[in-house]
């Protein structure tokens, strides 16, 4: 057996105490392991005396882990040699630090963490704490409650009338052992918890265009997630349900969208029409159409030429443009198929 997420090999007491509750506060955060003294890097038992000195400053260490953390420390004889176990249980009160700081373990390494978006992303992601889960102390949760969404919860539910509303609380588990609800149930049932997390709000905002420099329309909608999510919806419903066509190059005008879905085939249709390439679908992130316009080609003089003779007259015959350029009836019989082919003519 080799050191690992759950057990950390020293050979000795380190002279610096300080690297053992490292590890110790380490384990902690995680799953839990045991510092074993008496064994090397290699795995091979040592041994290792410890002192009620050593031990009294190992015990001392340990005890300056924020929230308190209760370990054993014994001795056990392997092959006549002594070997000093401290164990240590995975924390039910996590995050644990020491000196201010948070240690995780890193494979077989004890991690140290100092920022604090480090901290919550890494504790939320691995699933040691979580948000939603986390108590809220001194916070009364049935004198804030959404009537309206609790209502609402109760009917589609099905929940019988004769569980009162902190019945219901209790049997989803909003509340810790100490009774302090969770930050979970205060975000799905408390009527206002913006006032206590100021960022628990939804913010639709609508651009002008697509480079973000211009605000049209700012909303910021408050409540419970449930109210958030139906608000937002609502506006964002509001605001996709206007088209813009533009005529030309004139203004465009504004016409309600239709509610059936026949708007990817007329635009494939009247792009096909105007002899322009398909439109292009993406659904990656945002619904995104592009529309390729017609490429401008360079004419030759000549090309401009005719363009111009036959706006002048377009009865005009293409022995009289040959004269007029000075060239073959081959050559202008060519220039008038290309500019009827890009639809210059």
């Amino acid at each position: 057996m080799g050191e690992g997420y759950t057990v950390d090999f020293k050979q000795s007491v380190p002279p610096k105490v300080r690297e053992l509750t490292e590890e110790v506060c380490s384990f902690a955060n995680a799953s839990g392991g045991f510092v074993l003294i008496g064994v090397n890097n290699k795995g091979e038992i040592v041994g290792e005396s410890i002192d009620n000195d050593k031990r009294s400053a190992i015990q001392g260490s340990i005890g300056e882990i924020s929230p308190s953390l209760h370990c054993q420390i014994y001795s056990v004889t392997v092959d006549d040699k002594e070997v000093w176990v401290i164990e240590v249980p995975a924390g039910t009160n996590k995050p644990y630090s020491f000196g201010g700081c948070i240690y995780m373990r890193e494979g077989s390494n004890a991690q140290k963490l100092t920022n604090i978006e480090e901290i919550r992303e890494l504790f939320q992601n691995s699933g040691k704490v979580y948000f939603d889960a986390t108590p809220l102390a001194h916070y009364d949760l049935m004198g804030h409650l959404d009537r309206t969404t609790m209502a609402a919860f109760r009917r589609d539910a099905v929940i019988s009338p004769h569980v009162d509303d902190e019945q219901v609380l209790e049997n989803l588990q909003c509340y810790d052992i100490n009774f302090n609800p969770k930050q979970g149930a205060v975000l799905f049932f408390a009527s206002n918890p913006e006032e206590r997390f100021f960022h628990a709000v939804t913010r639709c905002v609508r651009y002008k265009g697509t480079d973000k420099s211009m605000i049209i329309d700012d909303k910021t909608f408050g409540g419970t997630l449930l109210n958030q999510y139906e608000q937002a919806m609502a506006w964002l419903k509001s605001g996709l349900s206007i088209e813009y066509a533009i005529k030309g190059s004139g203004p465009r005008e504004e016409k309600m969208v239709e509610h059936v879905g026949s708007g990817i085939s007329r635009m494939r249709s009247e792009m096909k029409k105007a002899n322009l390439p398909e439109p292009v679908f993406e659904t990656e992130g945002f619904f995104t159409v592009t529309f390729k316009r017609k490429q401008e080609v360079a004419l030759t003089a000549d090309q401009e030429t005719i363009i111009k003779v036959y706006k002048e007259n377009t009865d005009i015959k293409v022995e009289a443009v040959c004269k007029i350029l000075g060239k073959s009836k081959s050559y202008v019989y060519n220039n008038i198929k290309y500019l009827k082919a890009i639809s210059r003519l």
